[in-house]
């Protein structure tokens, strides 16, 4: 499918309104900071991107929900670096931008959303001051007003994500804001007003995560952790059933790890688009279409569990992929390239924490690099070939 055409950017609002879907502003390259207040339609049928009015303001990380025929950006981090408490409103038939009642608190970002029965919900994230919360409010647009709930149970964070199935809404992950993450998760039920806490995400406790749900099974994964000093974009993807109170892994995006992405649902189907490479310092604006998420083999590896970090550039790649190793106590090392089907295609033994792999003999798609020393660690990275 094709790129969003725009630049390259994270921190992007998304939602989907009439089997279309839409992103909204975000942020771009790190130096300089620059925000955006682009809105993009995405065209399921045609494959195709259209700009649309342009979002009030440059804002980035904002909360976004769909309901009805309409989308709602609330809050997000502006270009003087505050936390702002807007509400707009878009009408995609008129293309306009409309104010809304504020958010009640004096600013808020990188919050959880979910939508159940016409009323969204925003919780967890950070204030105008910057501190990190755990109130919660629930939305009408019938009414255009905002009423305070019971606080998530959870701790104070910011980048956690949200979902809503059926009559419930999940909430979970996240960060403290001083690199102490989360993979705890709760059940909202709004009928009593309460939280419930649920089984805890089975992979790496991390933030700037993804989340969706096709046929009432969440879809949640990428985002990122940190090892040592390095920040690390993640790729790895769980199914959550919560019938069962149960996490599986399933197969992940097949890109490099991503954090931070924007991300949709059209029918069956799930879009993630955009997002950031920590590692890489990289960008996105590839969009991947997610329709299937089967359980992960046994034999796939899972890139939830490092022991050091590996930098792989360029990536995606074509005839040669350079490794960077980092917080490593060994130098001599082994790898394997395995496809994403779980086939180890190539193998080989280096020395020192820098080498490169001439990758001109696999094809085109996504693989895994898996690193290993002498004492037990290892470093799994996905990367792309692209011919």
């Amino acid at each position: 499918m094709n790129n969003f055409g725009g630049t390259e950017r994270f921190k992007t609002a998304g939602f989907s309104i009439n089997g279309k879907g839409y992103m909204v502003a975000g942020r771009t390259s790190t130096v300089p900071v620059t925000y955006i207040s682009e809105t993009l339609e995405y065209d399921e049928g045609n494959d195709t991107w259209t700009a649309k009015a342009a979002f009030p303001f440059a804002v980035a990380q904002p909360s976004a929900f769909a309901i009805g025929n309409k989308g709602y950006v609330v809050g997000g981090n502006n270009s003087s670096f505050n936390n702002v408490n807007s509400c707009y409103e878009f009408d995609p038939t008129a293309n306009t931008w409309t104010s809304k009642a504020a958010f009640p608190e004096s600013g808020i970002g990188g919050a959880f959303q979910f939508v159940i029965n016409d009323k969204a919900y925003v919780g967890t994230g950070a204030r105008a001051a910057a501190n990190n919360s755990n109130s919660f409010y629930e939305y009408n647009p019938v009414n255009n007003t905002w009423t305070a709930k019971a606080n998530f149970t959870g701790s104070s964070r910011v980048n956690a994500v949200g979902f809503a199935i059926g009559n419930f809404g999940y909430a979970g992950l996240g960060t403290d804001g001083n690199d102490n993450f989360s993979n705890d998760f709760y059940k909202y039920d709004p009928a009593n007003n309460t939280w419930t806490k649920i089984a805890d995400f089975p992979g790496k406790a991390r933030f700037e995560s993804v989340a969706f749900v096709l046929n009432d099974k969440a879809y949640v994964g990428g985002g990122a952790i940190k090892i040592g000093n390095t920040y690390v974009s993640l790729g790895d993807f769980y199914e959550f059933d919560p019938i069962k109170n149960s996490w599986l892994p399933v197969s992940g995006i097949s890109g490099p790890g991503r954090a931070n992405a924007a991300h949709f649902v059209i029918g069956n189907s799930a879009y993630v688009a955009g997002g950031y490479a920590y590692e890489d310092e990289a960008y996105f604006n590839f969009v991947e279409k997610i329709t299937d998420c089967n359980e992960l083999s046994t034999s796939v590896l899972r890139i939830d569990r490092q022991d050091f970090a590996a930098n792989l550039y360029p990536n995606p790649s074509s005839n040669v992929l350079n490794v960077a190793l980092f917080d490593v106590l060994a130098d001599e090392f082994t790898y394997d390239v395995v496809s994403v089907s779980g086939k180890t295609v190539m193998s080989g033994k280096t020395t020192g924490n820098n080498f490169q792999i001439s990758t001109d003999k696999l094809a085109s798609g996504a693989y895994v690099l898996s690193v290993k020393d002498g004492l037990g660690s290892f470093a799994n990275k996905r990367f792309e070939i692209i011919r």
